[in-house]
């Protein structure tokens, strides 16, 4: 039965529903809003695996090559739910975002073959075709729930019954995904009982999951660069691709 959040959400007010989650805290875990926010984390990446599954198949129609192919979308392992349980044993709740991703979604990995890519700095990529770009254009990425099942196990045996929060890493930075070094992997605090969670490590960019989901999909499976704001030269912003194949990519997929 749909609830408040999950009518307006179904209406095309995923913003704002996605706000008010928010703003709920710990709260919305709570017996009068927990099942309709449940309901619309569902829905919302139900929305997430069509569109990559959209995106998927175009790219391959492109000639798009993945640095590891059989990576590049992986429905969830059918041991999600005992994963999902023993991790929360070991650490507490997860966001409820990354834990229905998990859910639902699987894993990730749109990060584009080094045999392929051509990166900003590189001279001839003024000569380059557009789709050696797209890659360094932080394609999405969010490793397997496996992964995170290995650091909480780990962290409990090394730290007791009561371990410290585990700065888990659900993604590598824009830079890493293009093949080299230079910035912050991204991050999540767990455990957090929140609807959502503030991505950590993106230069200081305050965004968090669904807020980036929203805008990678906006720009066809790529978030964008980072650069420099141009009055402050120490903070920054995501710019979106400057990629014309970017629309064909991101046209009709459902709004999350």
């Amino acid at each position: 039965m749909a609830g408040p959040f999950l009518d307006r959400y179904l209406a095309g007010d995923s913003l704002g529903v996605w706000t008010e989650l928010l703003t709920l805290g710990p709260a919305v875990r709570s017996s009068t809003s927990a099942e309709d926010a449940y309901a619309v984390a569902r829905e919302t990446m139900q929305r997430v695996r069509r569109n990559l599954d959209v995106i998927h198949a175009r790219l391959l129609q492109l000639g798009y090559r993945f640095q590891e192919p059989e990576a590049a979308v992986v429905p969830p392992p059918t041991a999600t739910g005992a994963l999902l349980k023993e991790i929360e044993r070991l650490l507490g709740p997860l966001p409820l975002s990354l834990r229905v991703f998990y859910e639902v979604v699987g894993s990730v990995d749109l990060r584009q073959s080094l045999d392929q890519i051509t990166r900003k700095a590189w001279p001839e990529r003024a000569r380059e075709p557009e789709l050696s770009q797209l890659g360094d254009n932080d394609p999405l990425q969010v490793f397997p729930i496996q992964d995170l099942h290995k650091q909480a196990c780990r962290r409990h045996t090394v730290a007791g019954d009561t371990p410290p929060r585990l700065y888990f890493c659900w993604a590598v930075d824009e830079y890493h995904k293009s093949h080299y070094s230079g910035g912050e992997n991204y991050h999540v605090w767990l455990p957090d009982p929140a609807a959502d969670f503030r991505i950590e490590g993106m230069y200081e960019i305050d965004e968090y999951f669904v807020e980036y989901l929203r805008a990678t999909f906006a720009f066809g499976g790529f978030r964008g660069y980072v650069e420099t704001l141009p009055d402050d030269d120490q903070r920054c912003r995501k710019v979106a691709p400057p990629l014309q194949i970017i629309q064909p990519l991101a046209a009709d997929l459902l709004p999350i």
